[in-house]
């Protein structure tokens, strides 16, 4: 135990001091009385409830039962580059997969709720990373997680922290309600303006309505440093553009791709290989840069299609089905130029075009905005969990 000075009423403990792991297996799922399953999937990074689940009767192995208040503590698949913290309480009973840990505070022993602090606690998350065991799979097990130390609180700073964390995650229930619920509004104008029969019978080829399509390079650069980045599908996301994890390259391989794929900002930049085809971006950057095969930037001629407008289309559930018809190929699918170019999409005035695109726009804006809040609150949260650090 450490011996560190804490603040008077604080206290070092290990985890197993105040929680207890809940084991029951249960053998056949389907057929018990369980009705809801729960695995890693389910579950969102730093949330607080489980809000998700599947069916337990589609289940056929044995898994394990957890109880209405039991924290759902995911410990498999634990590296330090490529995790999620996921630590969410459940208010009902369930199933859940073997590689989550199912956790009940000790009565008398904590704030009702105060674990969720402490689950949730990014040391707690340094320790499992770094004592996860296994290669393939890392794991962590409750005799291992039980060690835990950390600072409690007196019972009344528990209850004001578990106080502004559940305040918090009211909050961003009800940040989250209004996304989904704009969300909505989106897609049902989407199905309003190109859904309707009409619209398909002025379906024009995308080629005949931009001015150049091109892919990138099909060959892999040799250079990994550099003045230019090179952009590949993994940084094009549905709707944006992420460059945290390009690449750079040589000013004398990028002169090589720019030479053909010159792309330029306002162009649209597509995905057409494999799992990610058919996610789009607009090219935000002001810099040139190449990019890879995998993605091909379009641009259009504005004064027959509005870049918005396709940007909008394209995203939309109509607009993607009808792109994700023309992918081909079994072990790779892909969209290739020639099905890119000839992909229709619904013309119409170009000013009507430009009220769509502006109408789309304004409500997606406001859905990042509800977005960036949600992610401000769980600095919040953590911000929160700062105070058992505080406590020297």
């Amino acid at each position: 135990m450490k011996e560190t000075n804490l603040k008077p009423g604080w206290r070092w403990v290990r985890l197993e001091d105040v929680a207890t792991a809940y084991s029951k297996r249960v053998s056949d799922p389907a057929n018990s009385e369980y009705e809801r399953f729960v695995s890693s999937e389910h579950m969102d990074r730093f949330d607080q409830k489980v809000k998700r689940w599947g069916k337990a009767s589609d289940i056929s192995s044995s898994k394990k039962a957890f109880e209405p208040g039991d924290y759902l503590f995911v410990g498999r698949s634990l590296y330090a580059s490529d995790f999620r913290e996921r630590a969410a309480r459940a208010d009902f009973p369930g199933v859940s997969s073997n590689g989550i840990i199912a956790i009940r505070e000790k009565p008398g022993m904590v704030a009702d709720g105060f674990l969720s602090a402490v689950l949730n606690h990014p040391q707690i998350w340094k320790f499992v990373v770094k004592n996860a065991t296994g290669t393939l799979t890392r794991y962590v097990y409750w005799k291992t997680l039980k060690e835990f130390e950390f600072a409690l609180p007196p019972p009344e700073e528990q209850r004001r922290i578990v106080e502004v964390l559940q305040g918090e995650q009211q909050t961003n229930e009800a940040l989250r309600e209004a996304q989904i619920r704009l969300t909505q509004v989106r897609e049902s104008m989407g199905i309003d303006i190109w859904g309707n029969k009409e619209i398909t019978l002025h379906m024009v080829p995308l080629g005949e309505l931009s001015i150049k399509i091109q892919d990138g390079t099909h060959f892999s650069p040799h250079s990994k440093e550099g003045d230019y980045r090179y952009i590949t599908s993994k940084n094009i996301r549905n709707g944006f553009l992420d460059i945290s994890t390009a690449g750079w390259i040589s000013k004398d391989e990028h002169d090589g791709i720019y030479k053909r794929c010159d792309v330029k900002k306002g162009d649209l930049l597509l995905t057409k290989d494999g799992v990610n085809a058919g996610n789009i971006a607009i090219n935000t950057l002001d810099e040139p840069f190449s990019l890879l095969s995998s993605v091909v930037f379009i641009r259009p001629d504005s004064t027959k299609l509005d870049p918005i407008y396709l940007f909008e289309y394209i995203r939309s559930r109509i607009g993607r089905t009808r792109l994700l018809a023309y992918v081909k190929g079994s072990a790779i699918s892909r969209l290739t130029l020639t099905q890119i170019r000839r992909f229709k999409v619904p013309l119409m005035d170009i000013e009507v075009q430009h009220q769509y695109a502006s109408q789309l726009s304004q409500i997606q804006s406001s859905i990042d905005q509800l977005s960036n809040r949600r992610s401000n609150f769980r600095v919040f949260s953590k911000c929160v969990r700062q105070i058992l650090e505080d406590s020297t």
